[in-house]
């Protein structure tokens, strides 16, 4: 197997990033755009190189050494990349401009919009509970049109009569409440 690197030169100075063209990586689907400006594939314009025979493609585009390596780990892992980031939506800024920057990547944008939906959809959940504590409060704090009455017991609500009612349980002791009169 021949060894084929390329060495691509950083725009901030801190020094070079090497690739093996022989990867499996460089022929997933994620990486498509990305063939294109390393000249990988035909169709594009053949990409800068300095004296050194060095890539110029973060420097022609004023892509930083960590920006680059972020991207580099998109395209190598995908979405599984943030599985073991404590903060993914740090880094989602960073990774999707210069992913755009080098032809967009649309498992990162499918993944960008199933995070949008999962935030609305928890949105409107939270948003329903708050509606359902406003129409059925557990306990006095969210009974804000103080409709009911309630005690904190230990007692089976029995013992108060049927009109009584189990709401929601206080370390040892249980709300209970009733409709106000």
């Amino acid at each position: 197997m021949d060894i084929n690197i390329l060495k691509i030169k950083t725009f901030d100075e801190e020094g070079n990033i090497f690739i093996d063209l022989n990867s499996k990586w460089l022929s997933n689907d994620r990486v498509r755009m990305f063939r294109y400006f390393i000249g990988l594939e035909s169709g594009f314009k053949k990409p800068n190189v300095n004296d050194n025979n060095e890539l110029t493609l973060l420097e022609d585009n004023k892509i930083t050494k960590s920006a680059f390596l972020l991207f580099l780990t998109f395209m190598r892992c995908g979405p599984a990349m943030f599985e073991s980031i404590e903060s993914p939506e740090e880094i989602i800024p960073s990774l999707l401009m210069t992913t755009n920057q080098l032809g967009g990547c649309d498992e990162l944008d499918d993944y960008i919009n199933m995070i949008a939906l999962k935030k609305i959809s928890d949105k409107k959940k939270n948003e329903e509970r708050q509606k359902l504590m406003e129409h059925n409060p557990l306990c006095p704090e969210d009974d804000i049109h103080h409709e009911y009455i309630f005690k904190l017991t230990t007692i089976n609500n029995e013992r108060f009569g049927d009109e009584w009612e189990e709401t929601k349980q206080n370390d040892h002791l249980i709300w209970i409440r009733k409709k106000r009169e």
